[in-house]
């Protein structure tokens, strides 16, 4: 990470005025993979608790690859085991009661190299 004086400055004012403030183009300063490839080839095998968006009920019997894949291979979704359709998922906390750095140290490290403001995170 890394910003310019005048960059620092603009985000030192919206911070002192409690302005949100949206950081873009962080995918070109990342050293690892952050998308689907990356999280199903480092947490596909986990067990993971999700919710069909289009009827709210829990599935709780799929990984995380079952997820990411959906995403990719839209075909390969599973299917309800009550309608036969493909099932829109959403994860449902994930990572389960961990600490994003408690659980992905190495994206967390990443993520904060590639935040322009260090001081600030």
């Amino acid at each position: 990470g890394g910003g310019t004086a005048a960059e620092l400055a603009e985000f030192q004012a919206r911070w002192r005025r409690g302005e949100p403030v949206v950081v873009g183009s962080l995918d070109r300063e990342f050293e690892l993979p952050w998308g689907p490839h990356g999280f199903l080839e480092r947490f596909g095998a986990e067990q993971v608790n999700m919710i069909d968006c289009r009827d709210g009920k829990s599935v709780h019997w799929l990984t995380l690859a079952h997820f990411f894949a959906g995403y990719t291979k839209p075909w390969t979704r599973a299917k309800c085991p009550d309608t036969f359709r493909r099932m829109m998922l959403k994860l449902k906390d994930w990572p389960p009661n961990t600490d994003f750095r408690d659980k992905m140290p190495e994206y967390f490290d990443d993520l904060m190299e590639a935040l322009p403001f260090p001081q600030y995170t």
